[in-house]
């Protein structure tokens, strides 16, 4: 299942969450954007570390994350850093922890 991001995880409300049948969220932007973090709020905090970040450019053409690193802001938060080769068009986000997703946050 692909999903474009659903209202409620950029609704700025921590408290409003996804169905729990998402299984992935798909950012698109309509620039290429220089991605350095993304900070996931979740209603389960078992699921911090459960999310898997992939890259795409405007030709589709796949990016590597590399220094990965994630730091537990809260129980419910999670920021994931990646540096990234260029800038990319794309973020998708998968993994156990989606169908638990609150807000997703992105900084550049």
């Amino acid at each position: 299942q692909s999903l474009l991001p659903p209202f409620v995880v950029r609704d700025s409300n921590d408290n409003t969450c996804v169905d729990d049948s998402t299984q992935m969220v798909i950012i698109v932007w309509t620039i290429p954007y220089q991605f350095t973090w993304l900070r996931a709020v979740v209603k389960d905090p078992d699921v911090l570390s459960r999310f898997s970040l992939h890259f795409k450019t405007d030709s589709s053409q796949s990016v590597n994350c590399t220094n990965h690193q994630q730091a537990r802001v809260n129980d419910r938060t999670v920021d994931i850093h990646c540096d990234l080769s260029e800038v990319v068009k794309q973020v998708i986000i998968t993994g156990e922890g989606v169908k638990y997703l609150c807000s997703v946050y992105i900084s550049g």
